[in-house]
């Protein structure tokens, strides 16, 4: 039995009273040591959100989602940053597929505190010249997404969903795209995704190539497994975060 963390901080309830969570992991599961009020203290610093480890209740989605948004907003400006740079160094030691043409990525969510992909989609296109960038946009009371080919001049807006979305007129097929990152609140050991709950980017996996890579970023590590997957989840490829590559498909992910 190897003892994780402390997660000390002002979760979402009724009350918003403060908990002390101590917990450990023993063989996949999560064990609850002790739970008891306390006086609200500063959020954790970088060390010990690095450290910190997921324990809830219930493995299903929605708490997940609930307790890894509260989470992410803990993180201070610098450890954010510190985390992406984190985040950066690991993903330049991902060997990168061959004929890489077409790459999507996502406009990151600061009031959500994502990861900066945007650093990452630089350095690969550093790497890659002449590598295309598409960015999605949701079609309008829908969940459907297109892929949009972006240019250094091109403009964006904001969409109802708070997300910069650009203006580009050049869609792209989402059978080209080689290479696709994925948003993600959290994940789990067999590379299923918590997202945001519309379901947006499941239903735009499925017009996408069986064998685009799939790249999911994350400040976390793997919670155990997300107890109600159903079968139009798609799991990741790849899961980078700052300690780690974690690879699902080795079929799919490159060698």
């Amino acid at each position: 039995m190897i003892f994780s963390g402390i997660f000390s901080g002002r979760l979402p309830g009724k009350e918003g009273n403060a908990l002390l969570i101590a917990f450990c992991r023993d063989d996949n599961r999560y064990c609850r040591l002790q739970k008891q009020p306390l006086t609200l203290q500063e959020p954790a610093g970088l060390h010990t959100t690095i450290k910190m480890t997921a324990i809830m209740d219930s493995t299903d989605k929605a708490t997940i989602r609930t307790l890894f948004k509260h989470k992410r907003s803990l993180l201070s400006t610098e450890a954010q940053q510190e985390l992406d740079h984190r985040l950066l160094q690991q993903f330049r030691c991902l060997p990168l597929p061959g004929n890489l043409r077409y790459i999507m990525g996502f406009m990151p969510m600061q009031k959500f505190r994502e990861p900066n992909v945007l650093l990452l989609i630089q350095d690969l296109q550093e790497r890659c010249p002449g590598l295309q960038l598409a960015l999605p946009r949701v079609r309008k009371d829908s969940i459907e997404m297109d892929a949009l080919l972006v240019r250094p001049d091109t403009a964006f807006i904001l969409s109802s969903w708070g997300i910069q979305e650009p203006e580009a007129d050049t869609d792209l097929e989402p059978s080209a795209i080689d290479m696709i990152f994925i948003p993600l609140l959290a994940f789990d050991d067999k590379g299923y995704r918590v997202g945001y709950g519309k379901g947006v980017y499941d239903v735009f996996l499925q017009r996408c190539r069986p064998d685009v890579l799939k790249i999911g970023i994350s400040y976390f590590e793997p919670v155990p497994e997300i107890s109600d997957t159903y079968p139009g989840d798609i799991p990741l490829d790849v899961c980078i975060t700052p300690g780690k590559i974690y690879t699902f498909n080795p079929s799919t992910a490159p060698e």
